[in-house]
């Protein structure tokens, strides 16, 4: 039996995040297969909670406090157990027949991950002046023919339409947390370097152009004003990447040199496309390989992505207070997240526990408790520590790192409870507790 979790991150977006489920619940499901629907919420100030309780126990909720779209896809990695692990966005709605797309195509035992397109749910009609080349803005992928998602194919696997073996997170690690979208902006390119660890790493992936979804496009989106936004924070994630990361491409005051050429080029054109009415798309384009430069130059040289950062670490931090016991039965435990500091070595330890409407009944049994899941940012040399659950009632949650004892590091028992006192806080609310990390430094 193959078996699927599949995560739909969400924030204040209840009314899509509806039809989401909706769409994912009525796909054909393969006898052979065996699906779980998770959705993280990321701090969601709407009815979130209360439309996926809708459902009933065919969802499982997990709350993940640390904003942003990477740290909620990877407590939706943390909270199950399923040989795949699928990502839907939630503003989209699978295509019948998706299910047995996946079903399909891994029965190649070989294969590690599988995209598809992203066609386009209109909200209204799409202008005139959409800049060709900038499809990914407004959230549209055009079908390929099937094969290999290789350092040759036009393009990367995108986060809203994804399959990968939960083993392929063990080699590679998860999402980085310090990209992808927040409340703080349109950073985004976290697909881009997680795709990049895939072919660094050799992992085989495949485009299936029947592996659809149907994105919904508001008309938020189909405005200059967006689109600039997009381009330029765009630009800063790469900036920011290019850091690490170094293009094997001619560089220019550090900045790749064929950026520089396309947008002094665009530059010249624009009085061509102002005059050309039949040219507002390119003339568009233009303008925004403008806001590319600015934007890439601003992430590689000056944004300080701690401080853009920082008041949300901040907010965390400020919560994350002594933790430590919980009480009572089917409860859901989400995720943890230890400082380097606090490790022997100076070795970061990144673990989490799994998530859902009863934890007990998805662990293995270890002579010590119940031991959780494992998962963070592995290309970074990150380490892990486990989450052992120390009776099946969760009257006694311990953390342990796997560099060392973290008992060594301040972190002891505490009125018959373990108490790691700056690393993680315990919030209990109807039944759930999460424990909230304050997220690697």
């Amino acid at each position: 039996m193959l078996t699927i979790d599949v995560v739909v991150p969400t924030y204040n977006r209840s009314a899509l995040l509806r039809k989401t489920i909706a769409s994912l619940l009525r796909a054909r499901v393969p006898a052979e297969m065996s699906r779980r629907i998770v959705v993280v919420d990321n701090n969601s100030p709407d009815d979130t909670r209360a439309v996926v309780g809708e459902f009933g126990t065919a969802i499982t909720y997990v709350k993940e406090c640390r904003q942003g779209s990477s740290s909620a896809r990877n407590a939706g990695i943390a909270a199950g157990e399923s040989d795949l692990v699928g990502f839907i966005d939630d503003d989209e709605e699978v295509d019948a027949r998706w299910f047995e797309v996946v079903c399909r195509e891994f029965q190649d035992a070989e294969l590690d991950f599988l995209g598809g397109p992203y066609l386009p749910n209109w909200a209204a009609p799409p202008p005139s002046w959409l800049p060709p080349g900038y499809n990914a803005a407004i959230g549209v992928v055009a079908p390929k023919t099937r094969g290999r998602m290789d350092g040759t194919f036009p393009g990367n696997l995108m986060g809203g339409n994804a399959v990968l073996r939960r083993r392929v997170f063990a080699e590679v690690g998860t999402y980085a947390p310090n990209l992808g979208r927040s409340g703080k902006g349109l950073l985004s390119e976290e697909d881009a370097e997680f795709y990049g660890r895939l072919m660094e790493h050799g992992i085989y992936g495949l485009h299936a152009p029947d592996l659809v979804i149907h994105h919904y496009i508001p008309e938020s989106r189909l405005t200059r004003a967006y689109h600039r936004r997009w381009a330029f924070w765009r630009a800063v994630s790469q900036g920011f990447l290019d850091r690490q990361m170094r293009q094997p491409v001619a560089y220019l005051l550090g900045v790749p040199r064929h950026i520089w050429g396309t947008a002094a080029r665009n530059a010249a054109r624009m009085p061509r496309h102002v005059l050309d009415r039949g040219s507002e798309g390119a003339g568009f384009a233009a303008e925004l390989s403008m806001w590319d430069l600015a934007g890439f130059v601003y992430g590689k040289h000056m944004v300080n992505m701690d401080s853009f950062y920082g008041e949300r670490a901040g907010s965390n931090a400020a919560e994350s207070e002594t933790v430590a016991k919980a009480d009572g039965p089917g409860v859901t435990v989400r995720a943890v997240a230890v400082r380097k500091e606090e490790v022997a070595g100076g070795e970061a330890a990144s673990g989490h526990a799994s998530g859902g409407t009863d934890v007990r009944s998805r662990r293995r049994s270890s002579g010590r408790g119940e031991v959780g899941s494992l998962s963070g940012p592995a290309a970074a040399g990150s380490k892990f520590a486990n989450v052992v659950q120390k009776d099946r009632s969760l009257q006694d949650i311990q953390l342990r790192g796997v560099v060392s004892d973290l008992r060594e590091k301040g972190i002891g028992h505490k009125d018959g409870g373990f108490v790691p006192v700056p690393i993680v806080r315990v919030a209990k609310k109807d039944g759930d507790i999460d424990l909230q990390g304050v997220g690697q430094t």
